[in-house]
């Protein structure tokens, strides 16, 4: 999923980056598309940041996905304790300064 997810951002960068270099320098669309990449590296980090966190709080592997107003977590089913969730959303509401309306905590098989 991580693989999948990297790859995503990976082409929406190339794409975003490609149309800046195409674009006149003072543009609406390279002052566009130069938000765009901001936003997208703002979210990576965002992304990363939650990664990193929860591992530490949770001791268990953790997946976070962040799009438009939505964060979601998936970390293994024997990290979703009434606790660890608690610590996740407190993780969630730090990193992206409470900016995200719905958030959906998920565990997998292990």
């Amino acid at each position: 999923v991580k693989l999948n997810r990297t790859a995503a951002h990976d082409a929406a960068l190339e794409e975003l980056q490609a149309v800046l270099a195409s674009a006149e320098v003072n543009s609406e669309v390279a002052v566009s598309t130069a938000g765009a990449i901001e936003q997208l590296s703002n979210t990576l980090k965002m992304e990363s940041d939650i990664e990193s966190l929860v591992s530490a709080k949770t001791g268990s592997d953790c997946i976070a996905v962040i799009s438009e107003n939505t964060v979601e977590i998936v970390v293994s089913s024997d990290a979703l304790t009434q606790t660890n969730v608690l610590q996740i959303s407190d993780i969630i509401s730090q990193v992206c300064s409470g900016k995200y309306e719905n958030v959906k905590i998920s565990g997998t098989y292990s």
